[in-house]
């Protein structure tokens, strides 16, 4: 009878390492300012548990309650605007709709010499949606080049 326990404390090892990742990413990525600090932090007390609290089920509670606690804060973040974007990105195009014309503000159309390298132009333009005949479709890959799918 003494595989049962074996195997729950080996899938509940998994998830809490599993969650502890997670938070750790949690923390590095949105904390504010010293999030590098607060993600070393984090695992550093974790780890320090792991080692001087006695009884397994008691470091896998304090575990899922830290990362419960780090859960529980990252859903209190607000999406937001107001950071500190590259020129290149750093305004939002919006519009405005009166009928057939649409309206839209801050259309991005950088010169781009290189991938560092730009002036940025940000521009209004007005279409009519009576007179659109056709349009194209453009599709921007942003993850790794070695992850593309090669036909």
């Amino acid at each position: 009878m003494k595989a049962f326990p074996f195997a729950f404390y080996a899938l509940a090892s998994a998830v809490a390492a599993l969650s502890v990742a997670w938070a750790f990413g949690a923390l590095y990525f949105d904390f504010p300012k010293a999030g590098a600090f607060a993600a070393i932090f984090f695992v550093i007390a974790l780890f320090a548990i792991v080692v001087f609290v006695r009884g397994r089920l008691l470091k896998l509670g304090i575990i899922f309650a830290a990362c419960a606690l780090v859960a529980w804060w990252w859903l209190t973040l607000k999406p937001s605007n107001d950071r500190p974007w590259q020129p290149d990105v750093a305004q939002t195009a919006w519009s405005e709709i009166n009928g057939d014309e649409i309206t839209i503000h801050n259309v991005r159309n950088c010169d781009y010499r290189t991938e560092t390298d730009f002036t940025p132009h940000w521009e209004t333009r007005t279409v009519w949606l009576s007179r659109i005949t056709g349009m194209d479709v453009a599709i921007n890959y942003w993850g790794s080049p070695g992850t593309q799918n090669r036909s």
